[in-house]
């Protein structure tokens, strides 16, 4: 349904959590009134008041709310604003609030998803694309079936070029607390820098200790990025997908049709699972270089 694009305060502002119960119409107000404000607050630069209005896993700290703010930024002076000119409004199975505001002057949709905390009222948790859905069943749709060439891997990357880009150094990549319990035993990573301009390039190589642990942490890692896709990227000579996605998602204010966006693509080789990460890109229909090298990795792996 649509509903106006309202935003009100004070103790009978069902948003405000002072009732744990809500009748559809009334929570329906809620979300809008939740959402609507969050837009205001960050469109007008209030972004403290804007951190207290997303939910709690998703409240930023002080690096945090720098990141925010200038990502924020960015985007508000591509869209000119985020004055809401409707919104479409729908309570799912799960009790999340969904939001889909059109703004001005842009005319772009951002969704918004939203949690309701019985003290705190409605609050913004994420964002979500149009596309995500179908970009999900056709990634489901993948084949499961890893390239049999992981004693070849490491050499292929070691010496890989990427055309146009300083060669790639090496860099230690980050360790996760639940490393272990992933079955995740090491990672290798390169970061191949291009001309003034272009996008990053990295490749990381992560060795698990099974190829059933490596599907897993395909579906993990692609899991954290899905919500906020906007196409499929396709792998040639081999079944592997990858996704390009919102590069500020986090702000919770970028429409699909706004960049920046951030590929990737990920390569199942035996049991290790190979990432490659390309980003910031400007346009949704730039050329993807992730496809490229994904793909020059995958031939070079066909002739050893």
């Amino acid at each position: 349904m649509m509903v106006a694009a309202a935003c009100t305060s004070g103790e009978d502002d069902p948003s405000s959590g002072s009732s744990s119960t809500f009748d559809e119409a009334t929570a329906e107000k809620a979300v809008a009134d939740a959402a609507v404000g969050y837009l205001a607050a960050v469109d007008g630069g209030d972004f403290a008041r804007a951190n207290q209005m997303r939910c709690s896993a998703e409240h930023l700290d002080v690096d945090g709310l720098a990141q925010f703010e200038s990502a924020s930024e960015e985007l508000l002076a591509q869209l000119g604003g985020l004055e809401v000119s409707a919104t479409d409004i729908a309570i799912g199975a799960d009790g999340a609030g969904i939001a889909v505001a059109t703004l001005a002057p842009s005319g772009a949709d951002v969704v918004l998803r939203l949690e309701h905390d019985d003290s705190r009222g409605w609050r913004v948790c994420g964002q979500l694309t149009p596309e995500a859905e179908d970009t999900r069943s056709l990634l489901n749709e993948q084949p499961q079936e890893p390239l049999p060439a992981g004693d070849a891997l490491e050499d292929v990357l070691s010496s890989y070029v990427v055309k146009g880009y300083e060669s790639g150094r090496s860099d230690v990549p980050s360790s996760e607390p639940d490393d272990a319990e992933r079955g995740v035993l090491r990672r290798e990573s390169r970061l191949f820098t291009g001309p003034p301009g272009a996008p990053d390039v990295r490749v990381v190589a992560t060795e698990l200790d099974g190829v059933e642990a490596a599907v897993v942490e395909q579906l993990k890692q692609g899991s954290h990025v899905m919500d906020n896709s906007v196409a499929v990227l396709d792998v040639e000579g081999s079944h592997d997908r990858g996704v390009r996605y919102l590069a500020s998602s986090k702000t919770f204010i970028q429409p699909s049709t706004v960049g920046p966006y951030w590929d990737a693509v990920w390569l199942l080789v035996d049991n290790y699972l190979v990432l490659v990460s390309v980003g910031p890109i400007d346009s949704a229909t730039d050329r993807s270089i992730a496809e490229d090298v994904a793909a020059g990795i995958v031939e070079q792996l066909g002739t050893i």
